[in-house]
């Protein structure tokens, strides 16, 4: 059987659209009655479950994204702003077992050695982490600089 060009194919395609039509309509007709068997069957989430899941997530009149929005490119610029200096505060922890992430977000890390560091740019982030590991292992550091703040 020889195979048919692609105008060939075109062509019979635009010369039966009502083929093209029944055929859709037979397909959308299948995919609902799978759709409803899945349904009876309980198998599918329905969709209103979905729309209540979503709407509990995404409150539009809530604005709490907007302020954590704005505290994020506060931080951020604290970030890019500082990022030549270090970090004043610093928190080590030995690190087997190895820690969780911090809780805070202008936050820096490295290892080195059997430690990893952890450097806050306020003091009260980083006793609060040190509180919430609760780790006898940890110390709290001081940069050069600031030893005398």
């Amino acid at each position: 059987m020889a195979r048919r060009s692609r105008k060939e194919r075109e062509a019979a395609k635009k010369a039966d659209p009502f083929e093209r039509v029944r055929l859709k309509k037979l397909r959308a007709a299948e995919r609902r009655a799978e759709r409803k068997r899945l349904r009876e069957s309980g198998e599918a989430p329905s969709k209103k479950k979905e729309a209540a899941r979503q709407q509990a997530w995404h409150d539009p009149m809530g604005l709490e994204w907007l302020h954590r929005n704005g505290i994020r490119m506060a931080a951020n610029k604290i970030m890019n702003d500082s990022y030549r200096e270090p970090a004043p505060y610093w928190l080590s922890v030995p690190k087997d077992p190895r820690p969780p992430q911090t809780d805070f977000y202008p936050c820096r890390s490295f290892e080195r050695g059997d430690r990893i560091w952890y450097g806050f740019l306020f003091r009260a982030h980083r006793d609060e982490q040190l509180e919430r590991w609760a780790n006898p292992e940890a110390h709290k550091e001081l940069t050069q600089d600031a030893s005398g703040r």
